[in-house]
C-alpha cells in the first residue's frame, strides 16, 4: 500500500464525532481499517468520548496485540465499547507474527485474547467479542485457487477453541467439525454463538481479500465493470487525515470524495456531484473506479464472471434490503 499513514488528532476526532452525530445519518462508528487502532495513544479516550457524547454504537477491529497486559483488557471493557472484533485472519503462526510486535510471543498473544474473553464473561459485560478466523470455501479453493495451507492452520485454531471451551464451560466443536458442511463451504461467513457476548466467526476469502495483490500486479487483473457493492449505502469511511472515501476497502485511498478537515462539512461532501455520481453507479451495479473494479474483479476470467453471476443472483435480495431500510427510515 502506498497511502500515507498517521494518527488522527484527538481534538479533530472529537469535533468530527459531534459533526457526524448532528447529521442523523448513521448510528454506528467503527474504528479500524488497514492499521491497528489500539496503537493510537488516545484510543480509549476516543471511545469514551463517543459513548459519553453520542448514542452511536462503537466497534473496533484489532489484532489484539495490545491485550497482553491486564490493565489494557480492563480499560477497554470499561470504556463502554459495544463490540471488539479480534481479527486472526491468518492462523498460520509465521504469518500472524508478521503483523505483531517482534517482542510479542505467540503464547502471550493467545493468553491476552483468552484473558479478555474470560474477564468479559466473568463480569457479565455487555461488550460483544467477535473472534474472527478465516476458513476455506469452494470459492477460495476453486475460483481463487489459493491453498488453505497458505493461511489456515487447523491445529492452531483448535488450540484456541479448546482453551475457550475451558473458560466458558461450553464444548466448542473442532474447526473441521464447524466448517466441513456443504453450507459452510458454500457460504462466505459461518458464525457460532457459544455464550452471550461471544461470537466465533469464520470468514471465507473473497475478491476483496486478494485485492491488494491484484492491485500490485494490475496487468494480469481482469477489471470488472459490473459488480455488487453496498458502498455509500451502508457505510463510508473517513481516514486519519480527514479524507472521505467510499469504503475501508479503498486501501490506497484512491476514491477520495473530499476532506472533512478542510471543508468542515461532511454533509456537503456526501452530497457533492462526485459522490452522487459514485452512488448512482454503485446502485446500478457499475464499478465506478479502478479500486472498485479490482475489488469486484478478479485475477482470472473465471473469478470475474463468478462475481458478475453473484451480482445477478444477489441483486434482487439487495434491492429488498434497500427498500426495507428506506421504508423503515420513512416510518421513523
Amino acid at each position: 500500500m502506498t497511502r500515507n499513514i498517521g494518527f488522527m488528532d484527538l481534538e479533530k476526532f472529537k469535533k468530527l464525532t459531534l459533526d457526524l452525530h448532528s447529521t442523523n445519518l448513521l448510528n454506528h462508528l467503527h474504528l479500524g481499517g488497514f492499521g491497528e487502532p489500539t496503537l493510537h495513544p488516545s484510543f480509549l479516550e476516543m471511545v469514551r468520548y463517543v459513548k459519553d457524547y453520542t448514542d452511536f454504537l462503537v466497534s473496533v477491529t484489532t489484532n489484539a496485540s495490545q491485550f497482553t497486559q491486564d490493565h489494557s483488557i480492563k480499560d477497554i471493557i470499561g470504556s463502554k465499547i459495544d463490540k471488539i472484533i479480534i481479527s486472526i485472519r491468518h492462523s498460520v503462526p509465521e504469518k500472524i507474527a508478521c503483523s505483531m510486535p517482534s517482542t510479542l510471543k505467540d503464547e502471550d498473544f493467545i493468553d491476552g485474547i483468552l484473558n479478555l474473553i474470560e474477564l468479559n464473561y466473568e463480569l457479565g459485560s455487555p461488550v460483544e467479542i467477535d473472534l474472527a478466523f478465516l476458513k476455506e470455501t469452494f470459492y477460495s479453493k476453486h475460483i481463487l485457487g489459493i491453498k488453505k495451507e497458505e493461511y489456515l492452520d487447523d491445529h492452531y485454531i483448535d488450540r484456541i477453541l479448546k482453551r475457550i471451551s475451558g473458560l466458558i464451560k461450553y464444548k466448542i466443536p473442532t474447526f473441521k467439525q464447524l466448517t466441513k458442511s456443504f453450507s459452510s463451504n458454500f457460504s462466505r461467513i459461518h458464525v457460532l454463538h457459544p455464550v452471550k457476548g461471544l461470537k466465533i466467526r469464520f470468514d471465507g476469502l473473497g475478491a476483496w481479500t486478494t485485492a491488494v495483490q491484484k492491485y500490485r500486479d494490475s496487468k494480469s487483473c481482469n477489471y470488472a465493470s459490473y459488480g455488487n457493492c453496498l458502498g455509500m449505502d451502508t457505510h463510508f469511511s473517513i481516514y486519519w487525515n480527514g479524507d472521505v472515501s467510499t469504503c475501508c476497502a479503498d486501501f490506497d485511498v484512491k476514491n477520495v470524495l473530499g476532506n472533512v478537515f478542510e471543508e468542515n462539512d461532511i454533509l456537503s461532501i456526501l452530497s457533492n456531484e462526485k459522490t452522487l455520481n459514485f452512488v448512482n453507479n454503485l446502485r446500478n451495479n457499475r464499478m465506478p473506479s479502478e479500486t472498485c473494479q479490482i475489488c469486484r474483479g478478479g485475477s482470472t476470467h473465471r473469478e470475474k464472471w463468478v462475481n458478475v453471476l453473484g451480482t445477478i443472483l444477489t441483486r434482487k435480495k439487495n434491492y429488498k434490503i434497500w427498500n426495507n431500510a428506506l421504508h423503515e427510515e420513512l416510518k421513523n
